[in-house]
């Protein structure tokens, strides 16, 4: 299974003359930031907790080629992805669970779609967000989403007060096969005050998330950028010395 984009007219006449035996989708291509609106609804349909996380890099991306695997926990909700998460929980009737649902950000105008910076429905799931994603809002909001589940679950509400610090939380998965400037043991003594976690993925999602996890929360987005840029970027290539 994979997923491939086609470019132009010759990309798609290429396809057609070789469709592949497996049973396939084709959708539009759509230019955007995936924004989400993550949380835990009760059985009233009333929203116990909500957050959103900003995944600037498409996943396809990150797989085929091979571009850096970063998202963060955004510090507030976006006040139009809250509207659109909102009105989707209502529309699909959603109570007692957690909620994962996937929005564009469009960055280039899509006739018939909307405009940049409109909000489009990109996918609707009814379970936590995947990996270490749930952890993320914890350190990003200072709460406890299993806890606020466990309570709806056994209360029907939230029992538990969080007066923490909101932050952004941002994860970054590096690969083992490239070649880093800075160090693990270096991002660590640079960034150590900041650092929630660093650990391995496991191998069945480092293709897709990288091999080596860093966590990190920070007060602005310019920390946040300079954390990414710190953590991916390539060692410079010495050119071979001939030997005489």
């Amino acid at each position: 299974l994979a997923t491939w984009r086609l470019e132009n007219d010759d990309d798609l006449r290429e396809f057609f003359h070789q469709i592949p035996e497996l049973p396939y989708v084709m959708e539009e291509y759509i230019t955007g930031v995936v924004e989400t609106y993550d949380g835990v609804i009760n059985s009233k349909g009333e929203v116990l907790f909500a957050a959103s996380h900003i995944s600037p890099n498409s996943i396809m991306d990150m797989v085929n080629e091979g571009v850096p695997v970063y998202y963060y926990v955004n510090k507030q909700v976006a006040p139009d992805i809250e509207d659109a998460g909102k009105r989707v929980l209502k529309a699909f009737d959603v109570r007692s669970r957690f909620f994962h649902l996937e929005f564009f950000r469009l960055t280039k105008d899509k006739e018939g779609i909307g405009n940049v910076g409109d909000v489009v429905g990109l996918e609707v799931n009814m379970r936590p967000a995947g990996g270490f994603t749930p952890d993320m809002l914890n350190y990003s909001q200072s709460v406890d989403v299993f806890r606020i589940w466990a309570d709806m679950i056994a209360f029907d509400e939230s029992r538990t007060t969080y007066s923490g610090p909101k932050r952004f939380c941002v994860y970054c998965g590096r690969r083992d096969e490239i070649p880093y400037t800075h160090s693990l043991e270096e991002i660590g003594t640079e960034y150590g005050a900041n650092l929630a976690m660093m650990t391995r993925m496991p191998d069945a999602l480092a293709g897709t998330m990288g091999n080596q996890v860093c966590i990190a929360c920070f007060d602005t987005m310019r920390q946040v950028n300079s954390f990414v840029r710190y953590a991916f970027v390539p060692q410079k290539q010495i050119p071979p010395v001939e030997e005489s």
